[in-house]
């Protein structure tokens, strides 16, 4: 699957970007933590603060969500707005309002947002 723009950068002139498969919340977010937790990928003392980040991300973009991205490093947040449904325009207007995101590339399918560093 292509990038829907070209991040050549992100690879070097010699060949495009190619972009992972897209998965919305669920696929990515709550599977993938029963599945992690579930095999034994998250370090024993880690699986309470593991499905509590899981959890606050859910939330995105209420305060707890941008708290939590924060505490973690996330510096960029990319939306599949086609893996939203009916909330994708819910979703991407709520962070183009809001002063913890701003926009930096993007088209009608995808949203690349930059977390603004906290004040």
């Amino acid at each position: 699957m292509r990038a829907p723009w070209p991040f050549s950068f992100a690879v070097g002139a010699a060949a495009p970007f190619e972009a992972r498969l897209a998965l919305d919340i669920d696929e990515f977010g709550r599977h993938s933590v029963e599945y992690l937790l579930a095999n034994d990928w998250v370090p024993e003392h880690l699986p309470a603060s593991y499905r509590r980040l899981a959890a606050d991300v859910r939330s995105l973009p209420e305060p707890r969500a941008i708290e939590a991205l924060r505490r973690v490093g996330v510096t960029y947040v990319v939306v599949h707005r086609d893996r939203f449904g009916a909330g994708a325009d819910r979703l991407t207007a709520r962070l183009d309002a809001s002063p913890d995101f701003r926009q930096v590339a993007g088209d009608e399918s995808v949203r690349l947002y930059t977390l603004v560093p906290a004040r």
